[in-house]
């Protein structure tokens, strides 16, 4: 998967992290972190976002349903 900051930055490769398609969100880890470094409040976000879904236990990728139905979409 490829992922841009804006429009007219460079494409930056990404995998999936974890789904929620009930609310239409996905979680993403950029393949290159080294992204963060010229995009420093994006880097805070992300840090912030890694705190609350540590502290509130939300750190599995999906059910195994869901995992399927992702995969299968992400194979077509």
């Amino acid at each position: 998967m490829q992922i841009q900051a804006n429009q007219a930055g460079d494409e930056i490769s990404a995998t999936v992290v974890a789904i929620a398609p009930g609310i239409d969100l996905a979680v993403l880890k950029l393949d290159d972190e080294s992204f963060f470094d010229s995009h420093p409040p994006l880097a805070q976000m992300m840090a912030a976002t890694d705190e609350i879904l540590t502290d509130n236990g939300v750190r599995a990728q999906g059910s195994a349903d869901t995992l399927a139905v992702w995969n299968a979409k992400a194979n077509k």
